[in-house]
């Protein structure tokens, strides 16, 4: 449970939030898109590799073959860390759609 806790940090959190409104991305774009430097988001994937909430995919038609990104939802461990990652940081899990569609709803009133 205490490795479990561990895992929870909001920098890991804007990552698969990151991943899962744009996903695929290479290293350096999911870089770019969090404002993280790349030393951060090496380390934190290395964390979320090892508890299977990403993986990695070479794109072999592209020269020097970039290593891709997605969120990995293929289990139900991830499945299960990852509904737990949006319980623990709302914020960050909420799509763009939702918050024109709570926006609209507001208006109206």
């Amino acid at each position: 449970m205490v490795r479990e806790i561990a895992l929870f940090s909001p920098s890991r959190a804007l990552i698969l939030s990151t991943l899962e409104k744009l996903e695929p991305l290479s290293k350096e774009d999911l870089a770019r898109e969090t404002k993280l430097s790349r030393a951060s988001i090496y380390h934190h994937l290395d964390v979320l590799k090892r508890w299977e909430l990403v993986k990695e995919k070479l794109d072999k038609e592209k020269l020097g073959h970039p290593i891709f990104i997605t969120a990995d939802k293929s289990s139900a461990v991830s499945l299960g860390l990852l509904k737990k990652f949006r319980i623990i940081f709302p914020d960050l899990f909420k799509s763009k759609r939702n918050k024109k569609c709570s926006k609209q709803k507001k208006e109206k009133k």
